[in-house]
């Protein structure tokens, strides 16, 4: 028992790390290069993805995913981890309808016959 209660503590069973975020509203862009100063967290975006779009002002502790994850809300951007760590943002996907049409095209194709007769050796 003395040997389980030494061990650290990993996976589900640690305590995420907590970091203090004091950020005004500014554009996304600018938010997300503060958001990774202050968390050590690698983030992977273009400039071209989060022009024009804002963050919230952020204030309070949080871990970084909880953080990252304000930052964005209501960009209709999403951060997804990368194989090669850190976090990649990208475009949220649009849900489909239900009742939408599909993305190919369905042609009809119109095939006629004739019955004929024929011997079963012949055919």
């Amino acid at each position: 028992m003395a040997l389980f209660l030494s061990m650290p503590m990993t996976g589900a069973w640690a305590q995420a790390q907590t970091f203090a975020f004091d950020m005004p509203r500014q554009p996304l862009g600018q938010a997300l290069r503060e958001y990774a100063r202050i968390s050590g967290e690698q983030i992977i975006f273009t400039n071209d993805l989060v022009q024009g779009r804002f963050a919230p002002a952020l204030h309070g502790t949080f871990d970084a995913h909880d953080a990252l994850t304000q930052l964005l809300s209501g960009s209709g951007l999403v951060a997804d981890h990368a194989p090669s760590g850190g976090e990649m943002i990208r475009q949220k996907a649009q849900p489909r309808a239900e009742n939408s049409a599909p993305d190919a095209t369905v042609e009809t194709v119109l095939v006629t016959a004739e019955k004929r007769a024929e011997p079963l050796k012949d055919v």
